[in-house]
């Protein structure tokens, strides 16, 4: 790891945790506000890249085990996933994979829940790869996809266009019903439900007013 990243990896974990401790989560459906931490069952958790910051601060503390790409701008998200109480595998579909896959395959299956970004952890953005169906799979486990959306914070200039929540901002959140890995449909079904739930998000969001802040293009 580079000494740069090495040493922006704490700080800028500390940064997301205080910032995260004032936040506001509601249910994008209903309105009422969620229990944080907010309890994970034995499922995979399926959410696009761009929602892991407000999604994890949600469920944190609960020794779910996420991905995180080997790349070294991944250690600064691995460290922060850590500090909230993940275990981390990293790999992605060009490093690490293999092992990455058994370690989740082998939590899922003593009962772990799982967290998976289909469409990472290198993108192409929102477009859903075999990934978190094939780990269902293996591991005996239904998918339960997630979505959020905040009222006023960041886009990062990034692949995903990572979302940053501001400062107390309430965050929407929907959750689907979960959904059995079909290896032939599984992942489109996957993908269509996780946009539909970030339309719900969004709506809810939108209705309060929201201020997000986007990358200039340039």
């Amino acid at each position: 790891m580079r000494a740069p990243v090495r040493l922006a990896a704490p700080l800028l974990g500390v940064t997301a945790r205080v910032l995260a401790s004032t936040w506001r989560f509601r249910d994008a459906r209903t309105g009422r506000p969620l229990p944080v931490p907010m309890p994970l069952v034995p499922a995979l958790y399926a959410l696009w890249h761009e929602h892991l910051l407000p999604l994890a601060f949600l469920h944190r503390g609960q020794g779910a085990m996420a991905v995180v790409s080997q790349h070294r701008d991944g250690e600064i998200l691995a460290r922060t996933l850590r500090a909230l109480g993940y275990e981390v595998a990293r790999g992605s579909s060009t490093r690490g994979g293999a092992a990455a896959f058994r370690a989740l395959v082998s939590a899922g299956r003593v009962g772990r829940p799982l967290a998976v970004t289909p469409d990472g952890p290198r993108g192409p953005r929102r477009r859903a790869g075999q990934g978190a169906v094939r780990v269902a799979t293996a591991a005996g486990l239904r998918i339960i996809p997630v979505a959020a959306a905040a009222e006023r914070g960041w886009r990062l200039a990034s692949w995903d266009r990572f979302l940053v929540p501001g400062p107390a901002t309430r965050i929407w959140v929907a959750h689907g019903e979960p959904i059995d890995p079909d290896p032939e449909s599984g992942t489109e079904r996957l993908a269509a439900e996780l946009e539909a739930l970030d339309e719900t998000c969004r709506a809810a969001a939108e209705g309060s007013g929201p201020r997000i802040l986007e990358p200039d293009p340039s």
